[in-house]
Parts: structure tokens; C-alpha cells; sequence
């Protein structure tokens, strides 16, 4: 289990965690700096999908069936105190499918779930898949479509990352939609305004998910707009937890 989780600080005073999955092809190592700034009352526990990082040498995972089962142990063993669950990209649908996973193994929920820069589960994509293209289209895709954000600079290093980039995005447009009752908690929708692949009908309509409150917010930037938006971000998770009793809400 602890591959699933990368080395992070665990603040002795935290009364919640935040359970944060990455973008395709990325690594937990992207939330990494997120652990002091939302310390000492949360733990932040990046995930680390196989083939990235210290997992580098590990196939990465083509089906989010074998994601999310090598996931919900991992889940269900750090639901001891409140937690949420925040995914960018790809990670925000693995942790919508997580959430449903733990809901049918009768496990405890998160309290908020966090879906940053993706379309909700049951909105088509307008874009072509990606996941069949050829090493030199997907790469010219990518640069493309995100091609503004500091990620995507090191043409070079995705180049190395294809393997696992066209894993992670096999595993979305493979995946099913899940024809289940909406879960019953509360979801965030967050986008960047200059986004060129995720539209602001496609976040609101993660609200169909939920039977609780939903929100939606716009920030500064494009797909990767995270890095610049961090203060209000984690004001944004802290609220999120402060409703479940597992963080104090700020004054």
C-alpha cells in the first residue's frame, strides 16, 4: 500500500486529510508543496500512480477498473478521521470512481470531493480521444491543447512520459459511465478561465452527481492554473472540511 502513497509530512496536530491524484502523467510529487502550506490541521497525501516518479519503472495502469481496485484499500485505510478527496485532470474523474467504489464497499465517504479541470463523468468530449493516437500526434495534441502551462514546456520529458500519459488517458476514455445514484456529499468544480479543453458547461455539470450543495469556481489561468491560485484554493478545501467537523473554519 505505501507504493500508492508518496513520502509526505504528517502534521501531529492534523484533524483531516486531503487524498490528492494528478493530472495524466503526472506525479504526487505536484502536491507536494501543498503539505506545509495546508498544515498543521490537514494532511495532504499525494497519490503516486505506478509508472512516475519513484514508479517510474512500473507499467502505468491502462484500466481505471485496476486504478481504482488497487485504490479503495489504500482509501478505506485512511478513513480513521474526515478526509476529502481532490483530483486534477484525469485524477478528478479517478476520484469521483474511488468515491463510488467506497460508497459500494459500504466504506466511509469523503467528506468533499474536489473535481479540477474535468469534465463531468456523463458530458461526451467535443475533442477527438487521444488515447489511439500515434506517439507523434498525442505529443503534438498535448503541446497544443496545453501547451501555455509551465507542465508542458519540457517537450522532451513528455516525450518520455508517453507510455504512461497514454495509460492515464486510456483509462479515462475507456472508463464507463457509472449508471448509479449521485452520490450524497458535497462537490467543488474548479477550471481555469483559459482553459482549452474543459468548459464551464462541462464543470457545472458535475452538480447532476450530487444530490448535496455543489459549487463551481473560475480561476486565473489555463488547464494548469493551480500553482497560481494556491491561497484561494486551500481556503477553498479548508471550508470543504471545516463542514465535516475535521478542520476549524477560518475566522
Amino acid at each position: 500500500m505505501t507504493s500508492w502513497i508518496l513520502n509526505h509530512p504528517v502534521p501531529p496536530a492534523a484533524r483531516a486529510r486531503l487524498l490528492c491524484l494528478p493530472y495524466s502523467g503526472g506525479g504526487g510529487s505536484s502536491f507536494r508543496s501543498w503539505c506545509d502550506e495546508l498544515a498543521p490541521e490537514i494532511e495532504v497525501v499525494p497519490i503516486q500512480l505506478p509508472g512516475r516518479e519513484n514508479r517510474f519503472r512500473e507499467p502505468a495502469l491502462a484500466s481505471m477498473a485496476q486504478i481504482i481496485a488497487a485504490l479503495l484499500p489504500v482509501a478505506a485505510a485512511l478513513d480513521d478521521r474526515p478526509f476529502a478527496l481532490f483530483g486534477h485532470s484525469a485524477g478528478a474523474r479517478i476520484a469521483y470512481e474511488l468515491t463510488l467504489a467506497l460508497r459500494k464497499a459500504g466504506r466511509r465517504l469523503p467528506a468533499h470531493l474536489y473535481v479540477s479541470a474535468c469534465r463531468a463523468p456523463h458530458v461526451k468530449s467535443v475533442h477527438p480521444l487521444m488515447g489511439r493516437m500515434s506517439d507523434p500526434e498525442l505529443l503534438r495534441t498535448i503541446v497544443m491543447r496545453y501547451g501555455d502551462d509551465a507542465q508542458v514546456k519540457d517537450e522532451e520529458l513528455y516525450r518520455l512520459m508517453l507510455p504512461t500519459i497514454r495509460a492515464d488517458i486510456l483509462a479515462l476514455e475507456t472508463c464507463p459511465i457509472s449508471d448509479v445514484p449521485p452520490l450524497d456529499l458535497p462537490i467543488t468544480g474548479l477550471w481555469g478561465h483559459d482553459d482549452r479543453y474543459v468548459s464551464e458547461n462541462e464543470i457545472d455539470a458535475w452538480r447532476a452527481c450530487t444530490t448535496s450543495r455543489f459549487e463551481r469556481h473560475a480561476f486565473e489561468g489555463a488547464h494548469f492554473y493551480l500553482n497560481r491560485n494556491k491561497a484561494a484554493l486551500f481556503d477553498l478545501v479548508r471550508r470543504g472540511l471545516a463542514g465535516s467537523g475535521g478542520v476549524r473554519p477560518s475566522s
